[in-house]
């Protein structure tokens, strides 16, 4: 049943919640049961692996931040020097 969530705290709170029991379900499961994982895209009748779900977004990320990137550079804002690695400055 789909909750009423009511502000943005509780839809926060739902989103990792739900992250988090994903996360446990797919942890249970082998390399072969994994690979076994498919997702239906209805609008081309196509089953992809599991792991389009995971690289795709990700993929998109990287692209808005090159984007974000370029527009700053661009509008002459210098991007900041931040660690890829730990997220903070140099």
């Amino acid at each position: 049943a789909k909750k009423e969530l009511k502000n943005l705290e509780a839809y926060r709170s739902e989103t990792l919640f739900l992250c988090q029991l994903f996360s446990s379900h797919l942890s249970k499961l082998t390399k072969e049961e994994l690979a076994e994982v498919t997702v239906y895209l209805g609008r081309t009748d196509t089953h992809y692996p599991f792991w389009y779900l995971i690289h795709g977004p990700i993929a998109d990320a990287l692209t808005h931040i090159g984007q974000i990137n370029s527009w700053r550079r661009i509008a002459g804002n210098p991007v900041p020097k931040i660690s890829p690695f730990t997220g903070g400055s140099y």
